[in-house]
């Protein structure tokens, strides 16, 4: 208070304020922490100033973009898991310069966790191949590779070449196999252990065939069925068409002629059922005659009586005398009617 001995008197009075810029109480900060996945954790930072300072965290490496993850002398996390994994940064501030941080790291303890991005390769024989492993685990695991026979892949000599890549609590395995050959050809295990568990998996490696076989199979699959199209499509349009020896005709199902048309034949093999029509009625007929021949002998009459011979085997009349009965008639009929009918179905 500033005063002055007038009458009558003055005074004056004034405030002083004394500032203090933000710290971090070391008694209060829980300092680096290594937990079990699932489990609760809580991280504290308690800081002394004045005006009081207001406390925030921040995860390093997370896209807030300058935003706190949470305010509060505080940090609780339920459920830890291993995405949680990291630093932690707990600022002070309070307006009066300089603002103060601590950092604080925390780990998260897991058994070993494998997945394989290709389970089946496919090689070729004298190339190279690489398989893929990968693991996450922490503590840090032990990775290495086995054959079919449980043995430990070394990478010594020039057979085999293995790499690992760490990224925090993953790792990239890869297995490098040179010259490959038929023994080759067999599953490989990759396999991860740690304090807390073991993991491994499989990769099939198995052969794929030389192209030129490939292409070869393929040449002789297309050669065989363009063959096909050809019987079952009486050949292409550039093949000269079969054509009949006698007329330079072809028939059709119904018996109609077509000129250059060609079909498969079961007589000549040019279409699927198509004779030639002449040969075909001159050798039905001609099988009649025969059988009525012999009939006529066996009922003791002269082939040759009341049968005009010609050379033609297209015409053909048959006369019977007084005495022939009418069940001959009918049976000659009946025989007729059912060559025609097959002649017809042929056609």
């Amino acid at each position: 208070m500033c005063q002055i001995n007038t009458d009558p008197m003055i005074s004056q009075l004034g405030y002083l304020q004394v500032v203090v810029p933000p710290d971090i109480e070391n008694t209060g900060w829980t300092g680096d922490l290594v937990v079990r996945e699932g489990t609760n954790v809580s991280l504290e930072c308690r800081a002394r100033g004045y005006p009081p300072p207001e406390v925030s965290w921040r995860k390093e490496g997370s896209n807030s973009q300058g935003k706190g993850l949470h305010i509060g002398e505080v940090l609780t996390i339920g459920k830890v898991s291993r995405l949680h994994m990291g630093a932690y940064l707990c600022m002070a501030s309070n307006g009066i310069p300089p603002t103060v941080s601590k950092r604080i790291q925390l780990k998260v303890q897991f058994p070993p966790m494998l997945w394989i991005p290709n389970q089946l390769e496919g090689a070729r024989l004298g190339s190279t191949t690489v398989l893929e492993c990968n693991t996450e685990a922490f503590p840090r695991s032990i990775n290495y590779w086995t054959n079919h026979k449980g043995e430990m892949i070394a990478a010594a000599g020039t057979k085999y070449d293995t790499m690992t890549k760490e990224d925090t609590y993953k790792t990239y395995m890869r297995l490098v196999i040179h010259n490959i050959t038929h023994e080759d050809f067999n599953t490989y295990r990759c396999i991860a252990k740690n304090s807390l568990g073991e993991t491994d998996g499989s990769i099939k490696l198995y052969e794929i065939p030389r192209e030129e076989s490939t292409q070869g199979s393929l040449t002789k699959a297309e050669g065989e069925e363009s063959g096909d199209e050809d019987i079952q499509g009486g050949g292409t349009e550039d093949s000269p068409l079969p054509q009949d020896t006698e007329n330079n005709y072809a028939t059709d199902r119904r018996g109609g002629r077509q000129r250059g048309k060609a079909t498969q034949s079961k007589k000549n093999g040019i279409g699927p059922n198509s004779w030639r029509t002449g040969d075909a009625v001159n050798e039905i007929l001609s099988d009649v005659d025969e059988m009525f021949r012999e009939k006529e002998q066996s009922h003791g009459k002269d082939p040759g009586y009341g049968r005009e011979t010609s050379s033609s085997s297209f015409d053909h009349s048959f006369t019977f005398d007084s005495g022939a009965s009418w069940t001959r008639s009918y049976l000659l009929v009946f025989y007729v009617t059912i060559f025609v009918i097959l002649l017809l179905w042929e056609l």
